[in-house]
Formats: C-alpha cells, sequence, structure tokens
C-alpha cells in the first residue's frame, strides 16, 4: 500500500507525494536517496550549454591569434589619404594623415574588446530647462494629463478615441 511522504513544504503543509519504498519520505525530501538518484537539479552535462557572449569570444580570439590584430591596427593607425593638389598638367597627389579612418579603427577595436563606455543622458524642459510638472485634481484628469505628457515626450503616440478627445490610455 502506497503512503504519503512525511515530510512539509516550504510552505509548512504537509507533502501530498508518494513516500519511497525504502523509507517514509518521497524522493524530493530524503537526502540520501536524492544523492543516490543524482536528484538535485541541473547535472553537468544536461541541458543547452551556455552561449558564449560575443565579447567574450572576441577577446579569446584576440587574445590566442594577437599579430594580425596588431597588424591590422597599426595599419590603421597610420592611415593616409591622398589629396590632389593643383589643378591640369600641375596637379599633384599629397598623403595627409586620415584621421577619421584611425579614430574609427582605434574606437571599433576598443569597443568590440571592452565594450562601449557609459553615456550620461540628461533629461531637461523646454530650453534645457527645468521640467515642469503639475498635479491634476482627480482621476480622469491625471489620466489625460499623463498620456499628454507622454504624447509630447514620444513615449506614446497621440491618441483619441474618435471623437477628437484623448482617451488617456494611450489607445484609440
Amino acid at each position: 500500500m502506497k503512503r504519503c511522504c512525511t515530510a512539509t513544504t516550504r510552505a509548512g503543509k504537509p507533502c501530498r507525494a508518494w513516500a519511497l519504498t525504502t523509507g517514509d519520505k518521497c524522493l524530493a525530501h530524503d537526502l540520501e536517496a536524492r544523492e543516490k538518484a543524482r536528484f538535485s537539479g541541473a547535472q553537468p552535462g544536461s541541458g543547452r550549454p551556455p552561449r558564449p557572449r560575443v565579447v567574450d569570444v572576441l577577446r579569446e580570439r584576440i587574445e590566442r591569434d594577437m599579430e594580425p590584430v596588431i597588424a591590422a591596427l597599426i595599419d590603421a593607425l597610420i592611415a593616409e589619404r591622398g589629396v590632389v593638389v593643383g589643378s591640369g598638367d600641375d596637379a599633384t597627389v599629397e598623403f595627409v594623415a586620415d584621421h577619421a579612418i584611425r579614430i574609427a579603427a582605434a574606437r571599433e577595436l576598443l569597443d568590440r574588446a571592452y565594450g562601449k563606455p557609459r553615456q550620461a543622458t540628461e533629461v531637461t524642459g523646454p530650453d534645457g530647462g527645468p521640467i515642469t510638472l503639475t498635479v491634476p485634481t482627480d482621476g480622469a484628469d491625471r489620466a489625460a494629463r499623463a498620456a499628454q505628457l507622454l504624447a509630447t515626450a514620444g513615449a506614446i503616440p497621440g491618441s483619441t478615441n474618435g471623437n477628437g478627445h484623448h482617451n488617456g490610455n494611450g489607445r484609440h
């Protein structure tokens, strides 16, 4: 005859699972049986392996074979561009530093290997001034004002309920 587990759940209620034939607890509550059955969650090698992050793969490849990366970086850091000086038969080409390419190459390598630096965003009111807040007196006014502010900020498109009035929830 089957017996119920004598343990309690985390909520403090009696466990409703069937007890093992070797004891008075179910597999989830019998620590020794769980260990023997390797019933302790995901096992090594089970499930889908974690996907490596792009930055980790890139760092690994750069660290494994640095020479091509260094060579390309050096080439890009000394990039030059030709500029035509003069016109007609007297025209010549002079080579000058191409700073845009040099900076772009350095930035690309650093961004890919170490991630982009954090950038602060400042939110201001009109003409860079403070944001003015007004507190509506009732719920309908509050919802309509919130929808208007969100639409003005570009968070939701301005919406009406068909008769030209805002419905306050951003939906038609």
